[in-house]
């Protein structure tokens, strides 16, 4: 059933058009370690897009919490997913961030688990051969259905709400990616496992094509948001706030 209030909402953003200056405005939110982190990138892109969606994730939480950018402080659990830190012991929001070379997105979610992935849809791979490795025996043959032009945007929408559960759950890609078979028909998304790890919450997805070339995915607490009632952002990063 709806719940009746809102509890989980995510943010994307195009960040193809971010200048140089406008990122270097952006860095100026993110903590000493990534700042030092973002640096490490070799390829601009790659360094425009980790800063992009570090400071997306910070001006939600900001948002959320009340609190200013620099008074966000951040922990990780064992399996390197990252928690916020809340003053007098607080319970904070479950939040999930992903960047891939010309997108970014977050969410956050104050009840319940989250998480989020975005990925290119690339033309030039051999998706069925990949996905013979990585996806379950029903993936691959439902890929294979496909035509051959609609099998990169296929196997790229199961890659990413495969990353996206996983990311809710915690595990990242500790867990094998067959353990779980995805089925989109149209703009439904279904999943089957035989894993406890992934049957403990009643999961929904969204699945969204962003320009036709990229794909956003996001895996949420059904018993705590309805995923059809999900508010989902475009932010303009060009702009001073988002």
């Amino acid at each position: 059933a709806p719940v009746s209030r809102m509890t989980a909402w995510a943010r994307y953003s195009d960040t193809r058009s971010v200048a140089e200056t406008r990122i270097t405005e952006l860095t100026g939110l993110l903590s000493t370690e990534e700042r030092e982190r973002a640096a490490r990138f070799w390829h601009a892109d790659d360094r425009r897009d980790y800063v992009a969606a570090h400071a997306l994730m910070r001006m939600a939480l900001s948002a959320h919490t009340q609190l200013a950018d620099e008074d966000l402080t951040f922990g990780a659990d064992s399996y390197g997913k990252p928690y916020l830190r809340l003053p007098d012991g607080a319970t904070p929001p479950e939040f999930s961030l992903a960047h891939s070379r010309g997108l970014v997105a977050c969410v956050v979610a104050s009840e319940g688990a989250g998480g989020i992935h975005v990925g290119p849809v690339d033309d030039s791979i051999d998706a069925t051969r990949l996905a013979k490795e990585l996806f379950s025996s029903s993936e691959v043959e439902a890929l294979q259905r496909c035509s051959i032009a609609e099998r990169p945007s296929r196997f790229c929408e199961l890659w990413t709400l495969k990353e996206a559960l996983f990311k809710a759950v915690g595990t990242g890609l500790r867990s094998e990616l067959s353990a779980v078979s995805f089925r989109v028909d149209d703009d439904q998304v279904s999943f089957t496992t035989g894993t406890p790890l992934f049957t403990n919450v009643p999961w929904e997805f969204v699945l969204i094509d962003v320009g036709g070339t990229h794909r956003l995915a996001i895996a949420i607490d059904a018993r705590q948001q309805d995923s059809k009632q999900l508010p989902i952002t475009c932010c303009d990063l060009t702009r001073q706030l988002c």
